[in-house]
C-alpha cells in the first residue's frame, strides 16, 4: 500500500512538472512573438494558455505585465481585470492596472482601481504615492497633496513621495 501510494505521489509530482513546463513553454513561445512584433500570434498562444489554465489568476498577471512591456496596454488592462476579478485581494495588481490605465490616460478608472486597493488596505505608501502620480498628469493638485500626505505618513523616509507633496503645494500656493 505504502509503495502504491509513492508511486500516486511521484506521478502527480510528475504531472504538475509537466504542466508548469508547458505554461513556460507557452509563456516563452508569446513572448517571442511579442519580440518580434508578431502581436497577434502572442495573443493566440496566450489565449490558448489562458484557456488551459484558466483558473490561473497568477498566469494572467504575468500576461499583462508582458503586454505592458510591449506596449499593448489595452491587452494588460484586459488580462490584469481578470486577474483581480479572480483574486480581488491582490492589491499589487489594482496598483499595476492603475499605473497602465494613468499611462493610457484613462485617469477615472484609474483612480477606481486605486480607490478599491485602498479599501482594501491603507498602509501601502506606494498606493498613495502612485495615486499622487495619477493626479500629477491629472493636474488634480488638491488630490495629489492628499495622496502625498498620506504615503509620508505611512514613511517619512519616502523621499519621491515628499518631492510629490512639495510639488502639489506649491501649485496650490502654499
Amino acid at each position: 500500500r505504502k509503495v502504491l501510494q509513492e508511486d500516486v505521489n511521484e506521478n502527480a509530482q510528475k504531472d504538475l512538472e509537466a504542466l508548469e513546463a508547458r505554461k513556460h513553454e507557452g509563456l516563452a513561445r508569446g513572448q517571442q512573438h511579442l519580440d518580434d512584433k508578431e502581436y497577434d500570434e502572442a495573443r493566440q498562444v496566450f489565449d490558448k494558455l489562458i484557456g488551459e489554465f484558466s483558473g490561473d489568476s497568477e498566469l494572467k498577471a504575468d500576461i499583462a505585465d508582458r503586454y505592458y512591456k510591449a506596449g499593448l496596454n489595452q491587452d494588460a488592462v484586459g488580462h490584469l481585470s481578470q486577474a483581480i476579478n479572480e483574486s480581488p485581494e491582490s492589491i499589487h495588481r489594482y496598483n499595476r492596472i492603475g499605473i497602465v490605465l494613468r499611462k493610457m490616460q484613462d485617469f477615472e478608472s484609474a483612480e477606481n482601481y486605486y480607490k478599491r486597493a485602498l479599501g482594501i488596505c491603507q498602509t501601502d505608501e506606494y498606493l498613495f504615492f502612485n495615486l499622487g502620480r495619477l493626479y500629477y498628469d491629472w493636474q488634480q493638485w488638491g488630490k495629489m497633496a492628499e495622496a502625498a500626505k498620506m504615503a509620508v505618513a505611512i514613511n517619512p523616509d519616502f523621499a519621491e513621495a515628499r518631492k510629490l507633496l512639495d510639488y502639489a503645494q506649491k501649485k496650490l500656493g502654499g
